[in-house]
C-alpha cells in the first residue's frame, strides 16, 4: 500500500470504477474531506498470501480457491 490508509469512516461515499474505489469524506469523530484512490488486484483471492491472513477475513473463500 502506498500513501496513508484511509482508517475507521463512518458514512463515507464509495464508487467502483473499473479496478480503483473512490472513497470520499466520512466521520472518525471529524468530519472528513479527504479523497482516496483504492487499486485493487484483478483477484482479490490472489492477493492473500496464507490460509491465516484468509481466514482472518469473514468472507474467506480460502477453501474454494485453493481447493483445500
Amino acid at each position: 500500500m502506498l500513501g496513508n490508509k484511509p482508517g475507521g469512516l463512518l458514512s463515507a461515499a464509495a464508487v467502483g470504477i473499473s479496478s480503483k474505489v473512490y472513497l470520499f469524506g466520512g466521520f472518525d469523530g471529524q468530519t472528513k474531506a479527504t479523497l482516496f484512490r483504492l487499486s485493487l488486484p484483478a483477484d482479490l483471492c490472489r492477493s492473500i498470501n496464507s490460509k491465516e491472513d484468509c481466514t482472518a477475513v469473514r468472507t474467506c473463500s480460502w477453501c474454494d480457491v485453493y481447493n483445500v
